[in-house]
């Protein structure tokens, strides 16, 4: 568990490692309690993993754009994103936050990726899972908290069916690091036909996911080494390509975004939007 409490406001984040047998579809569980003086904003970057939101506090609102008008949500599922998140709440939020490798989030939520068209509330999407708030609302220990959502995605897995082998193959290898041609080459795949099949199933071309995954290691990176040192040790060609990559998956440049930082786990402040509300 890692708390916060300053002038930026007080939260707690709850770090809950799922059982290994979940590994290839679960990558984390975190529970999450905040509470800020204001209206705030918060960015989540692109990635390469699907996010389930079992939110039992307020509503928060989440948008496609910076511009755009958002939808009020409590639960909500995101898929795979090549574009940055934006989450406003005022003052509050409180839940649990499963992520999802793309294995996961095509089992779990029981349909390809291709059909689900950014944030979606879990209520109209996948009611099983969105009766899980209420009991999550109604348990006071974080950690059980945890579990019942551990035992709710294991359900999902243990009756969900196997894309093709092929598929699975791709997307392990993909994920790991592999280029789009050496995997298209271990499947006996066309790259046409495997770019066809992979969006399908995982709502993004396996290049795009590629990126992505090159994208979260570099993010990782920051502030351990200089930014020449992250662009070669990620496979960029340059610094100026890592810095573009940043503009398109995160909205800002890589220093932005290391300075948007919060501390404690408190994930990425837009503070433009803090000063426009104010």
């Amino acid at each position: 568990m890692v708390s916060h409490e300053s002038d930026l406001g007080r939260w707690t984040q709850v770090l809950y490692r799922p059982d290994p047998l979940l590994a290839p579809f679960v990558r984390s569980i975190e529970g999450f309690d905040e509470s800020t003086p204001r209206a705030v904003r918060r960015i989540e970057p692109a990635a390469a993993e699907a996010v389930i939101i079992f939110g039992f506090g307020d509503p928060v609102v989440v948008s496609p754009t910076a511009a755009a008008a958002g939808t009020p949500m409590s639960s909500f599922v995101v898929p795979l994103r090549d574009r940055p998140l934006y989450v406003d709440f005022a003052g509050s939020q409180a839940g649990v936050q499963a992520n999802l490798t793309p294995l996961g989030a095509r089992a779990i939520l029981g349909t390809p990726l291709g059909d689900v068209p950014g944030a979606v509330d879990t209520g109209e999407f996948r009611p099983d899972l969105d009766a899980l708030a209420d009991r999550l609302a109604d348990t006071r220990d974080w950690i059980e908290r945890c579990r019942i959502v551990e035992s709710a995605l294991r359900a999902r897995v243990a009756i969900a069916g196997d894309p093709a082998p092929q598929l699975v193959a791709a997307c392990r290898a993909i994920t790991a690091g592999g280029s789009v041609q050496e995997v298209a080459d271990a499947v006996g795949w066309s790259r046409q036909h495997l770019h066809r099949r992979f969006a399908r199933e995982f709502g993004h071309a396996p290049k795009v996911v590629h990126r992505l995954v090159r994208f979260g290691r570099a993010a990782d990176l920051l502030g351990s080494t200089d930014l020449v040192d992250v662009a070669t040790r990620c496979g960029y060609y340059d610094q100026a390509h890592l810095s573009r990559e940043f503009r398109e998956f995160a909205g800002c440049s890589p220093q932005q975004f290391a300075d948007r930082r919060l501390p404690d786990l408190g994930g990425f402040e837009d503070v433009t939007f803090v000063q426009d509300a104010q």
